[in-house]
């Protein structure tokens, strides 16, 4: 009889004690802090330039890796795909406060989310989603022409978009040419590499058409009142 009511008792406890955490509040001084501590975290990205081949011939790609700083044993930083169902990768603490993960490609555009990890209601509470955007990959920087211009805008091995064979080909002519389009609709002279705006051409090209009619038919007027 004793043994039951000591059970009793145990269970009452243990019922007690979980109703009193499921009805604790996140103070938002703790909240606070540890915002304050999941803002310290930042990425970098590193990648690996991997050379393959098939039947169509050689290729070359990279795989990217995502290197987490600053991490703190008080945050949960993760990748998440489906969290109940413990779809996501973790950035895990250690002692050096650095992670790395790594299976990225390029272009990829990254959400961490950074959780509480801590012995109170605060626990699970999402503290800061962070964006990691990955360059894109530029294999064309093999090519011969980037051999010989180096200094041509798509010569870089990461590029901020991504660019088709037409792009690159299109781009390197008016570059050759000294006819490269910037976002202003001015052309760069090939010689001393100005500016010039191309609505200003049009405007002088036009007036001096205009003067030179206008000169025509003057010089045709006076020759006529001569005759």
């Amino acid at each position: 009889m004793k043994i039951k009511k000591y059970l009793v008792f145990l269970i009452l406890l243990l019922f007690s004690a979980n109703v009193y955490a499921a009805g604790e509040k996140c103070e938002d001084a703790e909240l606070k802090r540890l915002k304050s501590i999941a803002e310290k975290v930042e990425f970098r990205y590193e990648y690996e330039e991997i050379n393959d081949e098939d039947e169509f011939g050689s290729y070359s790609y990279a795989n990217f890796k995502i290197v987490a700083s600053n991490l703190n044993p008080e945050l949960k930083v993760l990748i998440i795909n489906n969290y109940y169902a413990g779809d996501y990768r973790e950035f895990k603490y250690n002692d050096s406060k650095t992670f790395t993960l790594d299976g990225f490609s390029s272009g990829d555009k990254v959400s961490v989310t950074i959780k509480g990890y801590v012995g109170n209601a605060c626990s699970g509470k999402t503290l800061s989603v962070k964006k990691v955007s990955l360059p894109y990959y530029n294999s064309f920087y093999k090519m011969n022409e980037c051999k010989e211009d180096p200094e041509f805008k798509y010569c870089s091995v990461l590029l901020d978009k991504k660019i088709s064979d037409m792009n690159f080909y299109d781009e390197y002519e008016k570059f050759k040419n000294g006819t490269e389009n910037d976002n202003n609709g001015k052309i760069i002279d090939e010689n001393n590499g100005s500016k010039i705006d191309i609505k200003i051409v049009i405007l002088i090209a036009g007036g001096v058409l205009l003067l030179s009619v206008i000169v025509i038919l003057i010089a045709r007027k006076r020759k006529r009142n001569q005759i």
